[in-house]
């Protein structure tokens, strides 16, 4: 979808490509409000990859809202543009650790997440193992299969940090 949108879009020049932009950003609201009561209490198949049993709902109210957030760290990070922080930060990072909790398998441990969005969270049940601290927008990207540029820095058993690694969220 994201190349069809780009290859739509790429004779604009930048005054024309803003105004599109502005557009569907000042549309956006009021189509997912007006979204039918039916679409959003459809559950989601177990293969779409979401936590069990949720609907339609938590895809549109979560899932494209975090999806946008981190596509605002994308494109400042390849227009080398600072991206400026909001309060979305800190709520967009804790729903996907959230997320990332539901469905912890690994190791018990303290996950400290620094910058924009930080905090530090308890994954899994028991005394942790281990504490890891990683930047948390490095993180959510790792997260959503966009990059591995994270160090999870650890302190005591280092499987939390494998299980950390390789653990996906959907964005």
């Amino acid at each position: 979808m994201c190349v069809s949108q780009i290859a739509s879009r790429e004779r604009l020049g930048d005054p024309e490509l803003a105004a599109d932009l502005r557009r569907w950003a000042s549309d956006a609201p009021a189509k997912l409000e007006a979204t039918p009561g039916l679409l959003r209490r459809l559950p989601i198949p177990a293969a779409a990859g979401g936590p069990h049993g949720v609907r339609m709902s938590w895809f549109l109210d979560v899932i494209n809202t975090r999806d946008v957030w981190l596509h605002r760290v994308d494109l400042a990070r390849a227009l080398g543009q600072p991206r400026p922080t909001t309060v979305a930060d800190q709520e967009a990072v804790a729903q996907v650790i959230r997320d990332l909790d539901t469905d912890w398998s690994g190791p018990p441990l303290t996950l400290t997440l620094t910058g924009p969005g930080g905090g530090t969270w308890h994954l899994g049940e028991g005394a942790p193992l281990a504490h890891v601290t990683e930047d948390a927008v490095a993180y959510c990207r790792l997260l959503s299969g966009r990059s591995d540029e994270c160090t999870l820095a650890t302190e005591g058993d280092a499987a939390g940090s494998v299980a950390l690694r390789s653990a996906r969220v959907l964005f």
